[in-house]
């Protein structure tokens, strides 16, 4: 069994925020795949990183390729290195489909209708369309894109797809009405 965070696993950036969740998850024999948060890294990730150690994960699975990254930074795109990491993945896998989940909305100019993320934290660059053009083999592959900074206002979710990318948003915000 496994579960995919897409970020604010935590409301604050605590050891012991971390490690009940980390209990939870080891408690629960759930294998899990976390992409932070703004709340989980800000102002530093040194605890998230004491308890979770990594920021980026990967596994193929029967027919698809999943990676967790990164996306909390001033660009809200991963590092070079992550990047690097994530072609090299993407370029050696025989998988048709890739599942790239992120906690930041990093594509939503690639979108054509109104959509705004929860927030726009840590975001200190002006994002741009075609945010996916740092993949080397985007047009070889599909992919499904899944971003979880969206719901803290009631927001529904909200899927969207362009050629070969199928962009998700959803999130929770304590709201009778969230959706998973």
């Amino acid at each position: 069994t496994y579960i995919a965070l897409t970020g604010d696993v935590v409301k604050e950036p605590t050891i012991e925020a971390f490690e009940k969740v980390n209990k939870f998850l080891n408690n629960n024999s759930i294998g899990y795949f976390i992409s932070p948060g703004n709340h989980d890294i800000y102002p530093s990730s040194s605890n998230y990183q004491k308890v979770f150690k990594y920021d980026f994960y990967f596994k193929e699975f029967n027919n698809f390729l999943l990676i967790s990254a990164n996306f909390s930074t001033s660009d809200w795109l991963p590092s070079d290195e992550q990047k690097a990491k994530i072609n090299n993945l993407i370029n050696n896998t025989s998988k048709e489909y890739i599942i790239l989940l992120s906690h930041q909305i990093f594509w939503f100019k690639d979108i054509d209708f109104e959509f705004k993320p929860n927030s726009f934290a840590l975001l200190e660059k002006e994002l741009k369309k075609n945010s996916l053009n740092w993949i080397e083999s985007v047009n070889n592959k599909n992919f499904i894109i899944i971003s979880g900074d969206s719901g803290a206002y009631g927001q529904d979710t909200m899927c969207y797809l362009n050629d070969n990318k199928l962009f998700i948003a959803n999130g929770i915000g304590n709201f009778d009405d969230d959706t998973i």
